[in-house]
């Protein structure tokens, strides 16, 4: 698999990250040592929702950083106004180039929504007991997002009855 490597934004000369997603100590970082060669690659740890994050050190002070945003700031470019972090797949321990980008809030959430990782998005009944299936499901576009919400079609007939 080719994969292209870059310094990481802020860190230049001490840390490259690939475009796979791997994060390595660059050679001449100062911080290369026999336990520590310059290349070898640091240890990704997930955080408590499951994003793995990486420990970059600079002037004797360690920084925890997301390797997803060590990866879209090295290959797409700072985090515009307003932007957040997106996983198009759904799986959070993937940070490829190709599968990270900046996108709305309301982007991100129709994501989650969309991959199953929504905490209402796993419900079965809506509120009223009513399945959510094929026939008994419409899903809504929120903020421009389609897909990013569902409603029960039999509660929507009992609203517009009771009018």
């Amino acid at each position: 698999m080719d994969f292209e490597a870059r310094y990481v934004v802020g860190y230049e000369g001490r840390y490259i990250i690939t475009s796979d997603g791997k994060v390595r100590r660059a050679a001449g970082s100062g911080r290369c040592s026999k336990a520590y060669p310059a290349g070898s690659e640091l240890k990704q740890t997930p955080n408590s929702k499951g994003y793995l994050r990486v420990g970059l050190r600079r002037n004797g002070k360690t920084t925890v950083r997301p390797v997803h945003q060590l990866v879209l700031e090295a290959y797409h470019g700072p985090r515009p106004d307003g932007q957040v972090s997106r996983h198009l797949n759904g799986d959070l321990a993937d940070n490829r180039r190709e599968n990270l980008a900046w996108g709305t809030q309301a982007e991100n959430v129709g994501d989650i929504v969309q991959h199953g990782r929504h905490p209402h998005g796993r419900k079965t009944h809506c509120p009223a007991n009513h399945e959510y299936d094929e026939a008994n499901t419409r899903w809504v576009t929120v903020r421009g997002v389609p897909r990013a919400g569902r409603q029960c079609r039999a509660c929507d007939r009992i609203k517009k009855a009771s009018k």
